[in-house]
Formats: structure tokens, sequence, C-alpha cells
């Protein structure tokens, strides 16, 4: 069968953060990002524990992964990267202008929505054997983690970036100004209408 992955609570954790990964993840999509099949698992203790589907995996084959920190070897536990050179690095694996409008939408999603465990580990690319290329993987980790106060991953030299640095990032990387802004305030609608009362916690 298929292997997921669960996400069990920590004894200090709320008792609603697999529900809040869940709506982020429900969120991401809605905003056009690909993420894996993902499900909100019952509980007598909490609000469910989240779980996704591994992708990973095709059947009992494993599909070659390649981390962004695995890729460019930088450690993932330094706050060392910025959103320019995940951009950057998308376009020189995939060799693809379509995946760098991909990894755009994507960080749109983590700066709106303050998902600031954005660090290099939380980025990959698979490889598809028939067609003889990289693509970024489906988004995972996406929720909010309740004590950081900063992103990880800087996105135009700022931790807590504004919707103009994200244009910035979108300019050093070859997106039209209009497409950049059509994917950020679309992403932005979404995020504040799904994600609001997270965002707040």
């Amino acid at each position: 069968g298929d292997e997921w992955i669960v996400k069990f609570r920590e004894r200090n954790d709320p008792c609603w953060m697999g529900r809040m990964e869940y709506e982020y993840n429900l969120a991401a999509k809605e905003c056009g990002i690909a993420i894996p099949e993902v499900r909100l698992l019952p509980s007598n203790t909490s609000d469910g524990y989240f779980a996704s589907k591994r992708f990973d995996r095709n059947g009992q084959k494993r599909v070659h992964m390649l981390s962004l920190s695995g890729l460019l070897e930088v450690p993932h536990d330094l706050p060392l990267l910025d959103y320019v050179s995940f951009l950057q690095a998308t376009g020189f694996i995939s060799q693809s202008q379509k995946e760098v409008e991909k990894a755009f939408r994507l960080a749109c999603f983590n700066v709106l929505s303050k998902n600031y465990d954005d660090h290099s580990k939380n980025f990959a690319f698979l490889y598809l054997e028939e067609e003889k290329r990289y693509v970024l993987s489906p988004a995972y980790d996406l929720t909010r983690t309740i004590n950081q106060k900063a992103h990880e991953m800087s996105c135009n030299g700022e931790g807590l970036p504004s919707e103009k640095d994200l244009l910035e990032v979108a300019k050093k990387v070859g997106i039209p100004i209009a497409k950049a802004e059509k994917t950020l305030f679309s992403t932005k609608n979404i995020v504040e209408k799904r994600l609001g009362e997270w965002i707040k916690k």
C-alpha cells in the first residue's frame, strides 16, 4: 500500500497544531501550489493528526529527491539562504522558467502565511525518470511555527519581508512584474480568506 507520514503532537504543542497544518495545506492547494495528498486523522486528545502521503515513492519504487540544502551543500540549520537563491537554484536544476514561477508562488505563500520554518531542507526537487529532468517537489511542512518570530530564509535580505520584497525577488529572477503581481495578490486573497485566524495565533 501507500506510505504516509503522520505527525503526532508533542506534549507542549497546542491541541490544534494538526488541524492548522491541514488548513495550511488546503489553502496552498487553492493557491495553485502542488501538495501531497493530505488527511486530518481523528484523535481523542487533539483536533486531529496531520497526515501526508509520501511523494518520494512511486509504488514500491523510490523517486530521487534532492533537497535545496543538499543541492547547494549548505547546512539547513543556519539561516544562510535567501528566496532569491531558492528561485535561482530552481531555475538552474530544472532549466525551466515555469518551475521558477512555481517556486515564486510558494515564496509568496510562505511569506504571507507566516510560515517561518522555511529552511533549506523544507524545499526539494524530484527527478522525473521518464522525462530526464528535475521539477520542484510538492510543498511540505506548510504551517505556522508559533515560537518563531522571523523567516529562516530571508526574502530580499529581510527576515520579516514586505510584499515589495517579494516583487524584488521576482524581478531578480526575471519574472515579469505583471505576472508577479498577479501571483502575489491572488495568493494574498486566498491566504487572508482561509488562514486569517491562524496567522494571528
